[in-house]
């Protein structure tokens, strides 16, 4: 087979311009394949020590410099005779600045690694914690396990497909010097990828502007001098291997959780599903304040909080993600939310990390700025994404409450400051609330040392109560109640030509019946709106009917993105398709009413395939206040109930021959829209006044 770079090519410095605000650096070496090599993993190693996030990497030393907000190395490609392993760096502006420094610190890790070699004692780490991830492995679906093996045949023997990407079977430190001797300046594709580079071409299929020409020799010379620096190191020993894989009995006879904590500030649960035997856990937290996002300003001040505290852990916890272990920081409507999961050993000393760091604001300045400064980035890429993504993201700006868009949280965060993040870290610590889940192989013993480990979190302070204005002044979320027949438009500016719809139809209430009513909607117009406009009418590439729950706030949303047709005529062919099928409700038969019920039974029953998805299952319910766990026995017992007749009624009273309750979130893109069904719905122009001027269901 060719290789991918010819003869005299490298070293070489492609230079690509984004559509996107983003700066990339990609460094890649061509290798031989590993395709003799695989009971060995040298890349795998290799890809392993130099994308490491701990103390004393390359990434860490790349971020004390303000250079780098993230890092990650091994194989990008796998051909007939060859490989390519690949180094990517996500960038700051400094580091894009200081792009060759970053490189040449790439290098001095590299160096590190080729001087010190691929220890005995590294290869016998990796090879424990991957027969872990084969031992303990969690069941995914069938479908997808299948298609991995026939991938895994293209790679090793087929008598090893099973077990052979998690074999480290051959120690070969020879081999391994000999991959590392290819990662040099000379054997170097630098990719640059950022915003007002000079460019001189243009691809054909996108019309991105990039550039091509070698690397002069001066620059190739300064990083062949590069040396070690003393600041990367090769990764300690991993201390978070977990050692105890013992699955308990478990102490509880049904697997729904139980409150075993109601304190003031402090209420935890605990569950476990015997069904699965392994030793594994998961525990999740909400950190509860009605302040927490109550503003554009609170909620950025909490993005930044979670994304510097996770930036902060990183370091302590990337070797626990290398273990097995799985955990989470992140901010959402109700407040912060934590979580470990993967193996039930060494979860509370992880926990032990998680509380300590939440105890303290002592971020460093320029981590504050270069954070502030990837959240900023972010907001401003929004409007980029696909619209038909962007167009749901608009659509809960419009129902819930709170929710602050990217354009008021780039105008709450310039004046934001260190000083004001300790200041709402304080507040906020002293008046949240907190409910914890702790769902798997967990003792008692276990939830009350996990109790004891977050005392320092509810040992002083009181729940605040929020505004008498808000409608969430409990610290919970609310949802927009559509008031009977008013029907909404509400535009989104986006950066595509495509036009866009994604027209939301909500239902009566949040009742069981409402929710069973339109999720059987959902299940049977599903395929004949997909049949109608993306297979007869061509109208666009995306197209789907979804059952929309807004917390308990049931709709059926239909999407369309097209190149061909404008957002009016979509929403009209929409309308058209529903009314159309209208005919076909009339004429169903009883038996084609239960085909699917049942479809719809199976797909909302359908078994859970490992602890994690039962432990995410139970989690959303305790958010939601489904504090019996019986959201699916509920629900199942409401469409049971539902008739034919019922059904009938409902769709030619709440989806025919308009919706009674909807909202038609649109993107014109390129095309004009001239006068149709969409003129005569009442414009949305600022979401929070119609937020307002509307009525709320409110969720704790």
């Amino acid at each position: 087979s060719e290789p991918i770079f010819t003869d005299g090519t490298l070293p070489a410095r492609l230079l690509v311009t984004p559509e996107q605000n983003i700066r990339r650096l990609s460094l890649s070496f061509p290798v031989p394949d590993t395709y003799s090599a695989w009971p060995s993993k040298p890349l795998q190693l290799i890809g392993e020590v130099l994308g490491h996030e701990g103390e004393g990497s390359l990434l860490q030393f790349l971020k004390s410099q303000g250079w780098a907000e993230g890092l990650s190395a091994g194989l990008a490609a796998l051909y007939q005779g060859g490989a390519l392993f690949n180094i990517e760096v996500s960038l700051t502006e400094a580091g894009f600045a200081q792009r060759d420094e970053v490189v040449e610190a790439v290098f001095q890790a590299i160096n590190r690694l080729r001087s010190e070699g691929i220890s005995r004692e590294r290869f016998d780490e990796q090879r424990k914690i991957s027969e872990l991830q084969f031992r303990y492995a969690e069941r995914t679906e069938n479908v997808r396990y299948v298609m991995s093996l026939a991938a895994r045949m293209r790679h090793y023997p087929p008598s090893m497909a099973l077990f052979a990407p998690y074999l480290y079977d051959s120690y070969e430190p020879e081999l391994y010097r000999d991959y590392l001797d290819r990662l040099t300046p000379s054997n170097l594709m630098l990719t640059v990828t950022g915003p007002g580079l000079e460019t001189t071409d243009r691809t054909e299929l996108y019309q991105t502007s990039y550039a091509l020409a070698p690397v002069g020799e001066p620059q190739v010379q300064r990083w062949r001098e590069a040396g070690v620096n003393p600041a990367i190191v090769l990764p300690a020993p991993n201390p978070f291997i977990p050692e105890d894989f013992e699955r308990h009995a478990s102490e509880r006879p049904d697997w729904r959780p139980e409150q075993v904590v109601d304190e003031s500030r402090l209420a935890v649960w605990q569950g476990d599903d015997a069904r699965f035997s392994l030793p594994k856990a998961s525990v999740r937290a909400l950190l509860q304040s009605p302040t927490a996002t109550d503003s554009a300003r609170h909620a950025v001040l909490l993005d930044l909080y979670a994304h510097l505290m996770a930036d902060s852990l990183n370091p302590k916890l990337y070797p626990a993600r290398i273990a097995g272990f799985h955990t989470s920081v992140k901010a959402s409507r109700r407040g912060l939310q934590l979580g470990v999961s993967g193996f039930s050993d060494k979860q509370i000393e992880l926990w032990a990390l998680l509380v300590d760091q939440l105890q303290r604001v002592d971020f460093e300045p320029r981590r504050f700025e270069d954070v502030k400064q990837r959240l900023i980035r972010g907001w401003q890429n929004a409007r980029r994404k696909p619209p038909y993504q962007y167009l749901h993201v608009a659509q809960r700006e419009a129902l819930y409450q709170p929710f602050w868009s990217e354009t008021q949280r780039l105008a709450a965060v310039d004046d934001i400051t260190l000083n004001d993040l300790v200041a709402y870290h304080q507040r906020l610590m002293g008046e949240a609330q907190w409910k914890v889940l702790a769902y798997g192989n967990l003792r008692a013993a276990e939830v009350q040392r996990l109790r004891d480990v977050m005392a320092p979190m509810v040992a002083s302070g009181a729940p605040a109560a929020g505004a008498d204005s808000s409608p969430t002044q409990g610290g919970g979320v609310a949802v927009v109640k559509l008031r009977d027949h008013s029907n909404w438009r509400f535009e989104v500016d986006l950066p595509h030509a495509d036009a866009a719809i994604a027209w939301y139809l909500q239902g009566a209430d949040d009742s069981n019946e409402q929710r069973a009513l339109m999720g059987l909607t959902g299940q049977i117009v599903r395929t004949p709106f997909y049949h109608s406009l993306r297979t007869q009418q061509q109208l666009g590439y995306v197209v789907y009917a979804a059952t929309t729950v807004l917390e308990r706030t049931p709709g059926l949303t239909l999407v369309v993105q097209s190149p061909v047709a404008d957002a009016g005529a979509l929403h009209q062919a929409s309308l058209d398709m529903l009314n159309t099928f209208s005919d076909t409700v009339d004429a169903m038969s009883q038996d084609e009413f239960e085909r699917h019920r049942r479809a719809l039974l199976s797909l909302i029953n359908r078994p859970h395939q490992n602890l994690a998805s039962v432990a995410g299952y139970m989690w959303d319910q305790l958010l939601q206040q489904y504090l019996a766990f019986d959201r699916r026995e509920q629900l199942s017992a409401a469409i049971e109930k539902l008739r034919m007749a019922q059904w009938q009624a409902f769709y030619h009273d709440t989806i025919v021959p308009e919706p009674r309750r909807s909202m038609l979130v649109f993107s014109p893109g390129a095309r004009p829209m001239p006068g149709g069904a969409w003129s005569s719905l009442k414009p949305i122009g600022n979401p929070d006044t119609f937020k307002q001027q509307n009525a709320y269901r409110v969720y704790p």
